[in-house]
């Protein structure tokens, strides 16, 4: 299943479970400095949850919400804001007829070629424009990838493809002439393992591979118990890059 299904697929559940993306999203709201952009482009907008909040904060702003999945769109249209204007598109296929002055992105662009999509904002932004963007890193679900062998599951955690921080620090140096990185890991506990892989599917994150095989109600079990001996409870660690990158208006 492509990344644009998962997220057809989930777009109803996603907000009610997207405890991290909302966390997320507040930090890079709390960071942000501009004052009054007139254009605003919110990569992978989702359902709204960070578009939302732009469309607040800057109710004289045009927001721009582009996101590879209808459902997800049709989700944040029901949010009754005449600033947000809405996309169907992947960003990478994005050709905007001007510069923004603002530009972000909350957990998205480790979905997509990050390279290129941090180059490609580089060059949509107006000479004085900022981008504040959340990308997940490669350290994220680090509690499956180390307990995952323990109970002889051998499934790929997709989050080892995500980008380090040093990898980010170097791909933003390349691209803008101010760039800062601050990663953070976040921790979300769950009330069981049931609840953690629940969130995973509502929210469209959950990446099945085809040799994965059937869970066991023994491995099931065994995975619950390994989670409590390692960390006294259920729950998932997230690797997040807190980028901003300007131009100083060269």
């Amino acid at each position: 299943m492509t990344v644009k299904e998962r997220f057809n697929r989930a777009a109803s559940t996603y907000t009610h479970h997207s405890e991290i993306q909302s966390i997320t999203a507040q930090q890079l709201i709390q960071q942000n400095t501009l004052t009054s952009p007139q254009h605003v482009l919110d990569i992978g907008s989702g359902t709204g949850i960070l578009t939302k909040k732009l469309a607040q904060i800057y109710p004289n702003s045009i927001i721009h919400a582009i996101d590879i999945s209808e459902n997800m769109l049709q989700e944040l249209t029901h949010f009754s804001a005449q600033n947000i204007h809405t996309k169907c598109i992947d960003y990478l296929d994005y050709l905007p007829i001007k510069k923004f002055d603002l530009i972000v992105s909350n957990a998205v662009l480790h979905w997509m070629d990050t390279e290129r999509a941090i180059k490609k904002i580089s060059a949509e932004l107006t000479k004085t424009g900022e981008t504040h963007l959340t990308i997940f890193g490669s350290k994220s679900s680090n509690e499956l990838s180390e307990l995952l062998p323990k109970i002889n599951r051998k499934n790929d955690i997709i989050s080892k493809t995500f980008k380090t921080k040093e990898e980010v620090i170097q791909l933003g140096k390349e691209s803008f002439s101010e760039w800062h990185v601050d990663t953070k890991i976040i921790t979300i506990s769950f009330n069981s393992l049931h609840e953690l892989l629940k969130v995973q599917q509502k929210t469209g994150v959950n990446y099945k591979q085809k040799n994965d095989g059937l869970w066991t109600s023994r491995q099931f079990d065994a995975l619950t118990n390994a989670f409590l001996e390692a960390y006294g409870q259920i729950q998932l660690s997230y690797e997040v890059h807190f980028c901003k990158g300007k131009q100083n208006g060269e």
